[in-house]
């Protein structure tokens, strides 16, 4: 999948696949590698306006603070991505 996705240069492409990728980081229980590659997502999407996709991506920041228990930030990021 990495490889497939990587040779894609269209930014839009490439925060989509990130998304997809801290996905499954999440789903692996990894989360020392979702929330770090979800913020650099993040960066990006703002960088470059996608503002479509920073909602979604601010929604799975915040499952990933809700598996971890971190109730107060689930909740902050959940509202974020609710008003976006």
């Amino acid at each position: 999948l990495n490889t497939i996705l990587e040779g894609y240069n269209h930014p839009e492409m490439q925060l989509t696949a990130n998304l997809l990728r801290g996905y499954i980081y999440t789903q692996r229980r990894q989360p020392e590698l979702a929330l770090p590659l979800l913020w650099a997502t993040y960066e990006q999407a703002k960088l470059h306006g996608f503002h479509l996709l920073i909602s979604s991506i601010l929604s799975q920041i915040a499952r990933v603070y809700r598996d971890q228990k971190q109730f107060e930030e689930y909740r902050i990021y959940s509202e974020l991505a609710l008003r976006g």
